[in-house]
């Protein structure tokens, strides 16, 4: 009857100790998982942060679009009207010409209308060359804005994605753990 109650008591001491290690066990566990609560509210709010952050890259790329696309259709319109000044100077220059040679009276007078339409011609010219060389720096500094803008947003996503596999990853392991 001794042994029996030598091992009664063996077992009482053995199941007070696994008492006291589940009682730390879940201790520790309540706070690793208030731990990682913690980490995920903070990485939510990271999310949070990086996704308006996001939001607001898109907004001012667009934005730049938007600038770019009116530049672009003023510059055609711009092109199309000196164009249109250019082709219509030509045809007086050629009439010009034309009637120079029939009317020899108006001769002097002919010639020098002439050489002020070619100033015009030439300036008009000129001024066409100077808009075609602010129109290819304004299409390069916009795709470098555009290249810069791209390599954020997918600097942005990838920091997104991985939050989010950090946060499943956390996940798993509290739900493992529990």
């Amino acid at each position: 009857m001794e042994e029996i109650r030598r091992k009664l008591e063996e077992k009482e001491d053995e199941l007070d100790k696994l008492r006291s290690e589940f009682d730390e066990f879940v201790e520790s566990s309540k706070e690793l998982e208030l731990a990682m609560e913690e980490e995920m509210k903070s990485k939510d709010k990271e999310i949070k942060t990086l996704t308006t952050r996001l939001e607001s890259e898109s907004k001012e790329r667009k934005t730049l679009q938007e600038k770019w696309t009116k530049a672009e259709m003023e510059r055609q319109v711009q092109l199309t009207a000196l164009q249109k000044q250019i082709d219509t100077l030509k045809d007086n220059e050629g009439r010009l010409k034309s009637t120079n040679a029939k009317l020899e009276i108006e001769n002097e007078e002919l010639q020098s209308r002439d050489r002020r339409m070619e100033s015009e011609i030439s300036a008009l010219q000129t001024k066409l060359d100077d808009a075609l060389e602010k129109i290819a720096f304004l299409e390069q500094d916009n795709e470098d804005m555009a290249s810069g803008l791209r390599e954020t947003n997918q600097r942005l996503m990838d920091e997104i994605r991985d939050l989010k596999s950090e946060i499943l990853a956390l996940k798993r392991s509290a739900i493992t753990q529990d």
